[in-house]
């Protein structure tokens, strides 16, 4: 966008701010924004981050009580959520839910209603080194969840799918510091949001992978975790090339995510029925690994 250049006085030269930057960042008559100098550009930073404000809700105006419903409103920014519900053990699905959520407490609770405040400032600086934890844990859950199908160790298969949570709580607050500060590079800010909304579904599919597994106890062919050990290597292939762009890594991502699903076709059709449902999920973990190279491509070209 340009603007016009207005002058103040005998040596004052003065540019006015978009009116919808201004609005987004809360930015006031009296504010400090940051003005960085590069080159022949001058770069404006808003230190604010938006202030969404309060909402109400209400479970019998609703018709019903979702515990996603704080999550939606949490990601999206609200600072301070009020739910009346007429039913106690709402208020038990909202205590479990908020202990789930980064930087949220109850502060107030009567017999009918409850208050949910933020307590934490979201940092924009918090938002790479959550997002590589992100994607560290989710490393860590492929590793150690054919590591526990490799021993048969059942155990360790439920403690592997409870790391789930924690990638809940982390792309959740991901999201939240994404709608209440932007994203560093304003024009990527839709095709990160989408790589986190797929990094929680990663996770998801582990959980699913090893509880079912954990329940069952079936010990699982070699044939089969081979290909889950593979497609694990394919999610860390795409870990690093977002860390570090490269070529021969994007080849590869085409040809390994073509040659899984080849295989992962194949073994469907002659493995026991108690592997299908592995093989399944495998399917669609190796597609969603895939799905994520999309919005990456566009951040990067």
């Amino acid at each position: 966008m340009k603007r016009k250049v207005s002058k103040i006085g005998p040596a004052t030269l003065m540019v006015s701010l978009p009116a919808p930057w201004v609005k987004r960042y809360n930015i006031n008559k009296g504010d400090e924004i940051d003005l960085e100098e590069k080159g022949n550009k001058i770069i404006v930073s808003a230190k604010k981050e938006k202030s969404i404000g309060k909402v109400n809700i209400s479970s019998k105006e609703l018709g019903m009580f979702d515990r996603n419903f704080i999550s939606y409103l949490y990601q999206k920014g609200y600072d301070e959520i009020r739910v009346e519900f007429d039913d106690v053990k709402i208020f038990n699905i909202i205590q479990d839910k908020i202990s789930k959520l980064m930087g949220f407490e109850i502060v107030n609770q009567t017999q009918n209603s409850c208050t949910i405040k933020s307590i934490s400032t979201v940092l924009e600086t918090e938002f790479d080194s959550i997002l590589r934890r992100t994607f560290l844990i989710l490393v860590e859950m492929a590793n150690s969840s054919y590591e526990a199908f490799e021993e048969n160790n059942y155990q360790k298969l439920k403690e592997i799918s409870a790391m789930e949570i924690t990638i809940d709580r982390l792309t959740d607050f991901l999201k939240r510091i994404l709608n209440k500060n932007g994203y560093k590079e304003e024009e990527k800010l839709t095709f990160i949001y989408c790589i986190i909304r797929d990094l929680e579904k990663v996770g998801d599919i582990y959980r699913d992978i090893c509880n079912e597994y954990a329940d069952k106890k079936t010990k699982i062919s070699k044939e089969t975790l081979n290909l889950f050990k593979e497609t694990n290597n394919l999610f860390e292939l795409f870990y690093r090339l977002f860390y570090k762009f490269d070529k021969k890594a994007v080849v590869m991502l085409h040809k390994e995510k073509n040659r899984l699903m080849k295989k992962a076709n194949e073994l469907f059709e002659k493995q026991q029925k108690q592997e299908l449902k592995l093989i399944h999920n495998i399917m669609n973990l190796t597609t969603i690994v895939f799905d994520l190279y999309g919005p990456y491509f566009t951040m990067v070209v």
